[in-house]
């Protein structure tokens, strides 16, 4: 789901690929890598212990949209976008508060 200022823009399904749990994980975009044709960003991330994780697949590489998503997606990063992925239940009372702030 993509949400921006409270709003839902767009929203699809993901496919996951391989096994295991996916974590909690906040992504920060610090900006394009134009060489690289990607994306440099900064990954908060731990186990459900809250461990950090390292040398594992990362999370988000693991996920699959439609493209119709992804194009959307893409329109709307910026640096600073930050990308919240969990697993738990998205529901909008635990989504978005107005008076909730990620970072300022």
């Amino acid at each position: 789901m993509l949400v921006e200022n409270s709003e839902v823009v767009a929203e699809t399904s993901l496919i996951i690929d391989g096994q295991g749990p996916l974590g909690n994980h906040v992504y920060i975009l610090q900006q394009s890598n134009e060489a690289a044709k990607g994306m440099q960003w900064i990954a908060i991330t731990h186990d459900a212990q809250g461990r950090p994780l390292g040398g594992q697949v990362r999370a988000v590489d693991r996920l699959r949209a439609d493209n119709a998503f992804l194009l959307r997606v893409q329109k709307h990063m910026h640096p600073g976008t930050t990308m919240i992925l969990t697993e738990a239940p998205l529901h909008p009372d635990t989504r978005s508060a107005k008076d909730f702030v990620i970072m300022s």
